[in-house]
């Protein structure tokens, strides 16, 4: 999505669709935000041009309470191979000569391209009283995060950096995993690189830099990542242990631990647990609950973040 006119729109019959096109309205998600009452995320399409940066924002201005905050980010982990915005940003750093190599290149772009968005926004509300313009960066590579934070002096321009820390049993130890009483032990062990306090150990360098630069270290997502991204099949080994693992009780513990860790390293700064309710899959086991009317009793995640928020 590149104009305004392709954004989706309350009208059509589906908002789902293929990586790049899908999604819920702008008119949903600040309808949403007013109803609960709560501050709004905003993440522009990669490709976005100026007119949809601008027409975006001048929505957002006018229709979300005057009271919440719209937090602003250009794309999301345009960082990862796995996703087209990394190949987009590539493309464009190598097309502008921001540098020869292309994930230097994308990185500036991205960087480059987050401050023109972010200029846009300040333009049509006035000032910058009422966004958290986010830079997003990697959580397990700190050398990316200054690279990032020092690319045109991108924190002086910024509200916050983002990272997405997760917890999971690396592929190094997933042969180790022979029921779900492993998976949580691999959780705990020190060998495993994505044990929690590892992960916190990660978030703690990720804080020390974002307070260096001057900007809020902030999480756009994170939680459990138990996913094989070999497997087809949720029978296919090691799923049943993992989706065992996400439907046990003492994840309820695990979260509260990660989320009380992070609490501690950033001050209990903004984290956005993803996600919302969905079947758990092959390729992982993401939701907080398995499904919308999912009582809370079988859904240890879901337990844990209404604990944290009280």
């Amino acid at each position: 999505m590149s104009t305004w006119e392709q954004l989706p729109r309350v009208s059509q019959a589906t908002w789902a669709g293929k990586e790049g096109v899908r999604g819920a309205p702008l008119e949903v998600m600040v309808a949403l935000a007013n109803r609960l009452n709560a501050d709004a995320w905003f993440t522009l399409p990669h490709a976005a041009d100026d007119n949809l940066v601008r027409q975006y924002a001048d929505y957002v201005r006018q229709h979300l309470r005057p009271h919440l905050k719209a937090y602003v980010e250009y794309t999301n982990e345009a960082w990862n191979p796995a996703f087209t915005q990394a190949h987009y940003t590539k493309q464009m750093g190598l097309q502008q000569k921001l540098d020869t190599d292309p994930p230097q290149a994308g990185h500036k772009f991205y960087v480059k391209r987050s401050l023109e968005v972010f200029r846009i926004w300040e333009q049509v509300f006035g000032n910058a009283n009422r966004l958290v313009r986010v830079l997003s960066g990697w959580s397990a590579n700190p050398r990316l995060s200054t690279i990032l934070l020092e690319y045109n002096n991108a924190a002086e321009h910024i509200d916050a950096f983002a990272i997405a820390p997760y917890f999971y049993v690396h592929e190094r130890q997933q042969a180790e995993v022979r029921s779900t009483e492993d998976v949580f032990k691999l959780l705990k062990d020190d060998r495993n690189a994505y044990a929690i306090q590892n992960v916190l150990t990660m978030v703690q360098k990720q804080a020390d830099l974002a307070k260096q630069y001057g900007v809020k270290l902030i999480a756009y997502e994170g939680g459990q990542h138990l996913v094989d991204r070999k497997s087809r099949s949720i029978r296919e080994f090691p799923n049943p242990q993992y989706v065992g693992a996400n439907r046990a009780q003492p994840m309820e513990a695990m979260y509260i631990e990660f989320l009380e860790g992070w609490q501690k390293i950033t001050g209990n700064s903004l984290f956005v647990a993803f996600s919302a309710p969905r079947t758990y899959q092959a390729y992982g086991s993401w939701g907080v609950k398995e499904h919308i009317n999912q009582a809370a009793e079988a859904a240890p995640k879901y337990r844990a973040l209404l604990q944290m928020l009280r």
